[in-house]
């Protein structure tokens, strides 16, 4: 009898936070009264202190466990981290498989339909895939997930020549940290680019390589002197921080051969300008 109401009275007492803990060492078994006391004891001595600590910092003890049929870890009541990885690994697993089969889409003849307008289904693909490389992007953020393998799944869609899908990648190679492989890559979709505003989002990417700029000088030049016009002249635009003392000489040539009172032409002399001051300023 004795021992029973001292078990009953450590059950009420850690009923507060700390059941979970002394209801997982007691099981089925009987204990004598001491051994069940000094138990009770010690959890009530770990809540204790875990409450002043939650109090400090603002968190609610209770609210730790949210799902009573997901795998716990009863001293921290967080989610299990085995269970909480495989769930990871496999959202992202499934993520990139949708993408891969929306990258192949043509090959198998599953890409996705819009017959309003004959562009119509091109922007419905890249702007799935730019959803998907988005949500995959999201994943890694919040999770710190291995950057091997975020720079690996990068280099597939880097080369892709939808907007969506270039600014979402490019977005998401920014989260990383500096991949000169995938930069190398970036350089030769820029090469071939239509829209300014991926040219501006790709420069400013580029910014975190030094190690490339006469892969980016010789980009550059092919762009102001042979690319579309609103890229190229995005291009000069945004170029003054690419000039130094290594390649002044070479865009001062290359000013000379463009159209005196073009607006690139205009823009890559005023980006020489500035150049000239930081140079002599050293």
């Amino acid at each position: 009898m004795k021992n029973k109401l001292v078990i009953a009275a450590g059950v009420v007492s850690v009923l507060t936070y700390g059941y979970f803990q002394v209801a997982s060492e007691l099981g089925p078994k009987e204990l004598d009264a001491e051994q069940t006391l000094n138990q009770v004891e010690e959890v009530q001595d770990k809540v204790l202190t875990s409450s002043v600590s939650n109090k400090k910092q603002g968190i609610n003890p209770f609210s730790v466990i949210k799902d009573p049929d997901q795998p716990q870890n009863l001293v921290s009541g967080q989610p299990d981290l085995e269970t909480d990885n495989t769930e990871l690994e496999l959202e992202l697993e499934q993520v990139e498989v949708e993408l891969l089969s929306l990258l192949n889409c043509r090959e198998t003849y599953s890409c996705p339909q819009d017959d309003s307008d004959p562009r119509a289904s091109a922007h419905l693909l890249g702007q799935k895939i730019s959803q998907g490389i988005n949500k995959l992007a999201d994943l890694y953020k919040s999770n710190g997930v291995n950057d091997t393998e975020a720079a690996k799944i990068t280099r597939k869609f880097i080369p892709n020549g939808n907007g969506y899908v270039q600014e979402a990648v490019i977005e998401f190679m920014a989260m990383q940290p500096p991949n000169e492989e995938n930069a190398l890559i970036l350089i030769d979709a820029l090469a071939n680019g239509y829209d300014p505003k991926i040219m501006t989002q790709g420069m400013k990417e580029l910014g975190r390589y030094p190690q490339l700029n006469n892969e980016m000088d010789t980009m550059f030049t092919d762009i102001l002197k042979h690319g579309p016009f609103n890229v190229s002249k995005e291009l000069a635009r945004q170029i003054k921080t690419f000039i130094n003392a290594d390649n002044l000489a070479h865009y001062q040539e290359v000013s000379k051969t463009l159209p005196s009172n073009s607006a690139k032409a205009r823009y890559l002399r005023s980006a020489i300008v500035e150049a000239q001051m930081r140079v002599t300023k050293g």
